[in-house]
């Protein structure tokens, strides 16, 4: 995690949207609990950090947030990502956006997995 923090391209909001979004299916209250406060940081409204909590996309996301919460629900569910989502997120992210975003999806979700696994509540 700590890499993917470190060499981050991707802005946080984007990031945080794809977080949220992975959290969602999985209910890892934890992780809900520590990136709920994060993306009211990075200046998300109370709204839109409850909807994606809830694994709904908000009306205020960009055009790359959309993104990052489209992939982010496709893989959460252990679907493949369709062709035409891939090649419009390359288009707006780049090649290398998509593949930091589907590494952080990735990473999110076994984390989610092991929070899940010992049952880590929210303080």
């Amino acid at each position: 995690m700590n890499e993917l923090r470190k060499h981050a391209a991707l802005p946080k909001k984007v990031r945080e949207v794809a977080i949220l979004t992975v959290g969602a299916p999985f209910g890892a209250r934890f992780k809900l609990y520590a990136h709920e406060i994060m993306a009211k940081h990075f200046g998300f409204s109370a709204e839109a950090v409850a909807s994606l909590a809830s694994g709904i996309s908000p009306s205020e996301l960009n055009q790359e947030e959309k993104i990052a919460y489209e992939m982010a629900s496709v893989l959460a569910k252990g679907k493949i990502v369709p062709d035409s989502l891939y090649h419009f997120a390359t288009e707006i992210l780049g090649k290398d956006g998509v593949a930091e975003l589907i590494f952080l999806i990735g990473a999110y979700t076994l984390l989610a997995t092991v929070l899940n696994g010992f049952d880590v509540p929210a303080p």
